[in-house]
């Protein structure tokens, strides 16, 4: 008997987490997106000499506009653009991350994690980023990085980056509680 209710709390214990990497999307598991998009990135890593660090797994879409499994890497040197890797049941394509609201990915990240820290230093906490998405700000097209403060303290914050609509050659920041 012990034997048994030891197995079934085994076998309890195994479902247990595992849910978010078996996540299906655009007919691939989550982990295997990840595991093809891992080979995609170290070919990069190889052609370009330098290495990437993986900064986000999410549901997206391919340029092409079919869904697939986004995964983000980022040049850990600054020289080069973030590489996108999308996978979905036809494939694994890899590239520079497109642009969005005339800001690319990369700036996108490095203008929400300023703003994030301009407001760690107002409230005093440390918020940690939770996603970039492509949202809209004042009705125009912005990236909207969101921010969590872990102790559910403050609300989350976000921020929206888009080229300024005055001055192409400036980014525009705004951010406020989401």
């Amino acid at each position: 008997m012990r034997r048994l209710l030891l197995l079934v709390a085994l076998a309890l214990l195994a479902g247990c987490g595992g849910d978010e990497t078996n996540e299906q999307y655009a007919g691939v598991a989550r982990l295997d997106a990840e595991r093809r998009a891992e080979k995609r990135a170290t070919k990069a890593e190889d052609v370009d000499g330098t290495p990437l660090s993986r900064v986000e797994v999410s549901k997206g879409m391919t340029r092409e506009g079919a869904e697939a499994w986004l995964v983000v890497y980022a040049d850990t040197t600054g020289e080069f653009d973030d590489l996108c890797v999308w996978v979905n049941d036809t494939g694994v394509e890899g590239d520079d991350c497109p642009g969005y609201a005339g800001v690319t990915h990369a700036t996108a990240r490095v203008e929400g994690d300023a703003e994030a820290t301009k407001r760690e230093k107002e409230l005093g906490v440390e918020l940690e980023f939770v996603e970039l998405r492509h949202g809209e700000a004042e009705g125009h097209a912005a990236w909207e990085a969101v921010y969590r403060d872990p102790s559910a303290e403050h609300e989350d914050l976000c921020v929206w980056i888009q080229t300024d609509p005055q001055d192409e050659q400036k980014n525009l920041i705004t951010s406020d509680d989401c």
